[in-house]
């Protein structure tokens, strides 16, 4: 038995499903399939049961999820510890996730510098939802997670808030709304307003703003990446509302126009999460405190 064992059962059980955890940890589904017998095999009874409608856990199997989260938890305080006592630079593999958001605007300079500062650290990187970076920070299978969502407070997770990232209205040049001194409710009655996908946290603010203001939009349109709202923001689709770190350039070359939107504290945070019960390596702190000194200097 041993800790890839337990974390490939672990993303079965989570999962519940083979090939969705092979996808996960990035293994091959034989892989997987031979992890899990050696594991059985180990414990001499089945874990999982392998039925028409899916997989399931066995008795025995709900008995060893306990067990197997922390004993990768202890497995990782230790390598923590014995790293921290035998080097004095950041090393070592770190395991990160971040949202598409923070992926495409806000990590690049962060990978990159740290890959120029510490070049003993490794990053494992992979984008994902919110719930699913929390529950792999839960499971182990992550070190640490960006998140971009209102301020968080800490719980079984740590969060550590590293800078604000404040929401633009964005419009096509050209739109009726660009000349305006001030936007209210009824302005926005024949709009189309472009969104994110349900559960985004850029998308529950903008909402909850578009509520205050009493305003009731013509329609809306959905979409799965800034990127694609942007576009079509562009095209003249209608108005959306996105970080404004995803628009500075085409701000600045005149692309998009900034909306004189009626809003205080119109935004979201970048955050850092990590597990309470896991001490912060040399190569976490070193992440931590690069991104927090690029992002606050942008």
């Amino acid at each position: 038995m041993d800790s890839r064992q337990l974390r490939t059962f672990l993303e079965i059980a989570r999962l519940g499903s083979f090939t969705k955890a092979a996808t996960r940890l990035g293994y091959a589904q034989s892989t997987v399939t031979a992890q899990v017998k050696a594991l059985e095999a180990e414990f001499g009874t089945r874990l999982l049961d392998r039925g028409t409608r899916g997989i399931g856990l066995t008795a025995a199997g709900s008995a060893l999820i306990r067990h197997a989260e922390d004993i990768l938890r202890r497995t990782e305080d230790a390598r923590a510890h014995v790293r921290s006592l035998g080097e004095d630079t950041a090393g070592g593999i770190l395991r990160v996730g971040a949202p598409e958001t923070l992926c495409a605007y806000r990590l690049p300079t962060v990978l990159q510098a740290i890959a120029t500062r510490h070049p003993g650290v490794r990053v494992s990187f992979r984008p994902g939802s919110k719930a699913d970076l929390l529950d792999d920070l839960a499971s182990g299978a992550l070190d640490a997670a960006f998140l971009l969502e209102p301020r968080l407070y800490p719980g079984p997770i740590l969060v550590e808030a590293l800078v604000h990232e404040p929401l633009t209205v964005i419009a096509a040049p050209g739109h009726p709304l660009v000349n305006r001194s001030e936007i209210h409710g009824e302005d926005l009655d024949a709009e189309t307003v472009l969104l994110l996908d349900t559960g985004c946290a850029q998308r529950m603010v903008f909402e909850r703003h578009l509520a205050d203001l009493g305003a009731r939009y013509r329609s809306s349109m959905e979409f799965t990446s800034v990127e694609a709202v942007k576009r079509c923001v562009g095209a003249g689709l209608g108005i959306a509302a996105v970080p404004a770190v995803a628009v500075h350039d085409e701000l600045r070359r005149g692309d998009l126009v900034a909306l004189p939107w009626p809003a205080h504290d119109f935004g979201l945070f970048s955050q850092i999460a990590r597990h309470r019960d896991r001490s912060p390596t040399p190569a976490l702190a070193a992440l931590t405190e690069t991104a927090k000194e690029l992002w606050t200097s942008s």
